[in-house]
């Protein structure tokens, strides 16, 4: 569906039928406008834009190549390009000036087989009606989507897009990406036709569906969080005003048996605490030292091998239970804290080799003159999966006296290990 003016449009399946209704009426009346027609059979993306409703496609069965069609309700006048990408399907739009950005599924109509390894990108010139470029989109770490979608533009200027785990930001101009996040590591192949939606809140936050999960980006810095269940898979998402003008979160399930649910939107990501240089980006210092943290000895290094997200994290290497290298810490610098909030820090830990025998994060208590008056630790992760990105998390009340705290990276002298820690963060939070 996509709103132009006082009228709803509806794409629907199947017969790539495009309806509408004027909803300034009490009970909207629902008509059909036109159809897709060339083989087209499932209008999946649809936006509008200065005044005309730019509809991406699926094939029907049997059939591969989708389109890119272009409707101006003024003068009527319906005009569909199809095959805009060969064999591939259009699941991804948005358009600055005379072009238009498109991306695409590798997926046609039901009853095909892809023939293409790889989604795509293109623009296409409206004026001339022509494509004027397709590209494969290079990320590190991205291996041959299938899909590329949730094309838009952001405040910044920038197209921002989502591909597998991967959200991404692109100059419309160059063509290149400035900036991305891989936010879902373990998310490979994802998608087949509904598009990742992405959504700006008034807040300047980014909310999104990234993977099916429901996920909230601050489009600055990149940090992010997972809204209500992890493993739910969430089906569709949309920004909205109630009555009051208050922003919620609309969404639904997959599942046959999922409802309407709200959830409000809270300026900011609620909670957040900042903690300095909490992905390991900064460059260390000429004394080697690493900005915002403190200690570490010779197990903690700054690390290029492996990253969560960015290009660094935080190598681990144990390999001894006795003498001055058995065990270090890595200390954050001190934030603020009041006494009696519920504080919860997380952070990504990659185990290469070995076991985590004892805890790997700390949430450090301290009073105004700087000394201990409460520490909680995360978990042992005595029997965690190995070789890829798993959540650590450690959590407590700020216990009387409490004037700052801070996050500390553990490896004890029963830990033999090597590993990565990444993207560490630390919220103020209600207790569970």
């Amino acid at each position: 569906m996509a709103g132009l003016g006082d009228t709803m449009y509806f794409g629907i399946y199947p017969g790539g039928i495009i309806s509408s209704a004027k909803l300034d009426a009490a009970t909207p009346a629902v008509s059909e406008k036109f159809r897709l027609g060339s083989e087209q059979d499932r209008p999946y993306v649809m936006k509008a834009h200065d005044g005309k409703l730019l509809i991406g496609s699926i094939p029907d069965y049997g059939k591969l190549g989708g389109a890119l069609t272009i409707y101006d309700p003024d003068d009527g006048e319906k005009k569909t390009y199809p095959d805009i990408v060969h064999n591939q399907s259009v699941a991804g739009l948005a358009q600055r000036g005379g072009r238009i950005y498109g991306s695409t599924t590798v997926y046609g109509g039901l009853g095909t087989d892809a023939t293409e390894s790889e989604a795509k990108m293109f623009v296409w010139d409206v004026a001339g009606e022509r494509k004027v470029k397709e590209f494969t989109l290079d990320l590190p770490g991205l291996d041959s989507p299938k899909m590329i979608s949730g094309l838009s533009f952001g405040r910044d200027g920038l197209l921002w897009g989502a591909a597998d785990g991967f959200l991404f930001a692109m100059d419309p101009d160059t063509l290149q990406v400035v900036k991305y996040k891989k936010v879902y590591p373990e998310v490979k192949n994802y998608g087949m036709w509904r598009p990742v939606y992405l959504r700006w809140g008034a807040d300047g936050l980014l909310y999104t569906t990234l993977a099916s999960k429901l996920t909230v980006v601050d489009p600055k810095t990149m940090d992010h969080v997972t809204l209500g269940d992890y493993d739910e898979e969430v089906a569709f998402m949309t920004l909205a005003r109630d009555a009051d003008g208050h922003e919620n979160i609309y969404f639904l399930g997959k599942t046959a048996e999922s409802r309407l649910r709200m959830i409000p939107v809270r300026h900011g990501l609620a909670g957040a605490v900042a903690v300095d240089n909490a992905g390991f980006e900064v460059a260390p210092l000429d004394d080697g030292a690493v900005p915002g943290w403190q200690g570490g000895g010779t197990l903690f290094t700054l690390s290029q091998e492996r990253a969560y997200t960015g290009r660094r994290s935080m190598k681990i290497v144990d390999a001894a239970r006795s003498g001055p290298e058995a065990s270090a810490e890595l200390t954050s610098e001190p934030v603020p804290a009041a006494a009696g909030a519920y504080y919860r820090a997380r952070a990504k830990v990659y185990i290469e080799d070995g076991s985590t025998d004892d805890s790997v994060l700390l949430l450090s208590f301290l009073d105004g003159a700087g000394q201990p008056v409460g520490r909680m630790a995360s978990a042992p992760l005595r029997s965690a999966d190995q070789r890829r990105w798993i959540d650590a998390q450690a959590s407590g009340t700020a216990p009387p006296g409490t004037a700052s705290v801070r996050v500390s990276l553990y490896s004890s002298a029963w830990n033999l290990m090597t590993g990565y820690v990444d993207a560490v963060s630390l919220q103020q939070t209600r207790r569970g």
